[in-house]
């Protein structure tokens, strides 16, 4: 048993639960010591990413400023009978360490718009943390010519193939010498 294993309880008794593995059908009796003593919980919720590829009877799926189009698309397909969408406004943003500010009319319709409208990968990492930081982003010639010791655009794959041939030709050194 791991945590984050998805469980079916199948019966009980007063001395024991029994469960079945709901990703490799293995069967477990689970003493009842050990559930009362706390070591077993019921979860009734899990993350998008966890979500993916599980089916439910009915799933719920909580929203806010940061959902993208592929998470809605996970969460809103997870329910066998019934999918249901909950929109709420980030109280806290991350970026601004502090409260988060919300612009314009917030309604769960728009929310689920600008989800849609959301793709992950959109924007790299890297210029996400250049919009944070207030600078200019540049395109990808600018960026290599800045890299660039000389006027030539460098090539990345020769390049770090040359450094590989340096790395290979130079001697070991073993013990005792």
């Amino acid at each position: 048993m791991r945590n984050g294993d998805r469980w079916t309880v199948n019966a009980g008794t007063r001395d024991e639960l029994y469960l079945t593995n709901r990703d490799n059908g293995h069967r477990h009796a689970i003493p009842a010591e050990y559930v009362s003593a706390g070591n077993l919980t019921v979860d009734y919720a899990s993350t998008i990413n966890r979500a993916q590829g599980a089916t439910v009877d009915e799933a719920h799926l909580i929203i806010d400023d940061r959902t993208n189009a592929a998470q809605l698309y996970v969460g809103m397909t997870r329910g066998r009978h019934a999918n249901h969408v909950h929109a709420a406004p980030s109280a806290f943003d991350p970026d601004l360490h502090g409260p988060a500010e919300i612009d314009g009319d917030w309604t769960p319709a728009t929310a689920v718009v600008a989800a849609v409208n959301r793709w992950p990968g959109a924007v790299s990492a890297i210029a996400r943390r250049r919009e944070l930081r207030g600078c200019e982003i540049l395109t990808g010639e600018e960026q290599r010519s800045l890299d660039s010791d000389t006027t030539a655009v460098v090539d990345p794959v020769a390049a770090a193939m040359r450094r590989l041939g340096r790395l290979r030709s130079r001697p070991t050194q073993g013990p005792g010498r």
